[in-house]
């Protein structure tokens, strides 16, 4: 019987099929990357509150290969604080070296965690790709009076009492001296300003009113023709005087509204008075109307006799 060998096996079909074999152990398929191999680590290990703990990730790349780091986010850190990142690559021995360098510090005590961090690792040829997250580190913290020995009193001994000389005596004396007349001095005016203070808070409103008065006519502005700043000056006074004695508030109003407000105050007679002294202010400040040294006078000796007539009617009230 006489057997058939198909072309395969044909010396040529050998040389192809090993050819096939030999292409497809050299492909790449997409998707697929190699393990990528890395160290990772801290240093110290155990420290202080507030000292610097270097992390240093470190891979070596081909040269078709790069990497990518995942920037952490402060809540990724958790209560780590970053104070430095830093990525250097550089060629060693036909491959690339990846290093990774974080500069952390903690402000908390005991076993604390620095968390995973995420890298992409990717093959520029094959289009592959491989994510890679490292594993937490632990470190240990101290706190800073851990590292005293005993009690800060057997860690520093006594104080040392420096002597003072003769000279540095005589300085403090002298000091001492000055700032006992300087308080002494504080003092007395402190004393005045109260007393005046004091004197001028049992002032009735009345006397108040002829001090005020008085003030304004020392100011002389009737007597240097500033008639309009003097009543406008005048009026305030006036107001001042029947809001202390009747508790209201009139220097925001016009002198019709004030009048009106005063009106369940004071009879007839006293409006009309008051109303004599607003209008004559008001034709003055308002209508510029023509004034002189003789209207001033009299309307500052009107106001003046006003606690005569006002208060008395009050004081009678009281007493019945």
């Amino acid at each position: 019987m006489q057997m058939r060998f198909g072309p395969i096996l044909q010396p040529g079909g050998a040389l192809l099929l090993v050819t096939a074999v030999l292409l497809l152990t050299a492909v790449h398929l997409p998707g697929a990357m190699r393990e990528i191999e890395y160290k990772s680590g801290v240093e110290p290990r155990q420290g202080y509150i507030g000292d610097r703990y270097v992390y240093r990730f470190e891979a070596m790349l081909e040269k078709t290969e790069t990497v990518e780091m995942t920037r952490p986010s402060q809540e990724a850190l958790q209560s780590w604080q970053l104070l430095d990142l830093k990525e250097e690559r550089k060629r060693v021995r036909g491959k690339q070296q990846y290093r990774l360098t974080l500069e952390l510090t903690h402000f908390d005590t005991a076993f604390q965690a620095i968390p995973p961090f995420e890298f992409m690792f990717r093959d520029t040829v094959s289009g592959a790709e491989r994510a890679l997250v490292t594993d937490s580190v632990y470190v240990y913290i101290r706190s800073a009076l851990d590292s005293l020995e005993g009690t800060p009193a057997e860690q520093y001994g006594p104080l040392e009492v420096a002597v003072l000389s003769r000279r540095q005596i005589l300085l403090i004396l002298l000091l001492l001296a000055g700032a006992g007349a300087a308080l002494y001095i504080v003092f007395r005016r402190g004393r005045n300003i109260f007393r005046e203070e004091a004197e001028e808070r049992v002032l009735s409103p009345a006397e108040i009113l002829l001090r005020d008065l008085e003030s304004l006519r020392g100011e002389k502005l009737h007597l240097q023709g500033r008639f309009k700043d003097f009543f406008e000056e005048f009026n305030y006074i006036l107001k001042s005087y029947l809001e202390r004695l009747y508790f209201l508030h009139l220097k925001e109003l016009s002198s019709r509204e004030s009048l009106e407000l005063l009106g369940g105050q004071l009879s007839g007679e006293e409006l009309q008075l008051l109303r004599g002294l607003f209008e004559e202010a008001d034709r003055v400040k308002y209508a510029a109307e023509q004034s002189g040294i003789d209207m001033c006078e009299a309307a500052v000796k009107r106001a003046s006799e006003l606690p005569s007539k006002l208060e008395k009617a009050e004081i009678t009230e009281i007493s019945s």
